[in-house]
């Protein structure tokens, strides 16, 4: 497995100091901590991610791509993203 640090663009609901983003759920909250081991997933997701090329971004954690036991699921979309993030080597 390996790590892949990335950034991530300032959007609503994103805590730089605590590296979360707080996902709305109806009328509940969600904090998510946006490092450690992601699952990617077609549905069911945690956060819809779109990766970007460019952009105004902070570093904020590093995220270890696994099949399960997973800290959170992401679903990578084109747009209605939650966060844009960068991969960087």
């Amino acid at each position: 497995m390996i790590l892949f640090p990335f950034f991530l663009q300032n959007p609503d609901g994103f805590d730089k100091s605590n590296c979360t983003f707080n996902k709305q759920e109806h009328s509940e909250v969600k904090p998510i901590r946006l490092s450690g081991r992601v699952k990617v997933v077609e549905y069911g997701e945690d956060l819809r991610v779109k990766v970007v090329e460019y952009d105004n971004f902070t570093n904020c954690g590093y995220w270890r791509f696994v099949d399960n036991l997973e800290s959170f699921r992401v679903k990578f979309v084109e747009y209605g993203e939650d966060i844009r993030i960068r991969f960087i080597d």
